[in-house]
């Protein structure tokens, strides 16, 4: 069973920059820069070029957050992990 973070909106997505043709590296520099990802994931991301980032608007007007991994398991546990008070490492 896949437990949820409490959210306003979820959002999933799974190499998104490719839909811009951009290489995983450009998108890292460009689009991604404030997704929370570990040096470890990002290395693994690019051995596989291939990218899970999950946005989470909580119920609160304090903004948003966004983790990167590099399988959706692990994407989902780290926003869980944030979501219930934990940090952003993966």
């Amino acid at each position: 069973m896949i437990i949820w973070p409490e959210h306003l909106v979820l959002q999933i997505g799974h190499n998104q920059h490719k839909i811009f043709y951009m290489s995983l590296e450009e998108a890292f520099a460009n689009d991604y820069e404030n997704v929370s990802i570990t040096q470890e994931e990002k290395e693994l991301c690019y051995k596989t070029d291939s990218i899970w980032i999950i946005d989470c608007y909580p119920e609160t007007p304090i903004g948003h957050y966004s983790v990167g991994a590099s399988t959706f398991e692990k994407a989902l546990h780290q926003i869980n992990a944030i979501n219930n008070g934990g940090t952003t490492d993966v």
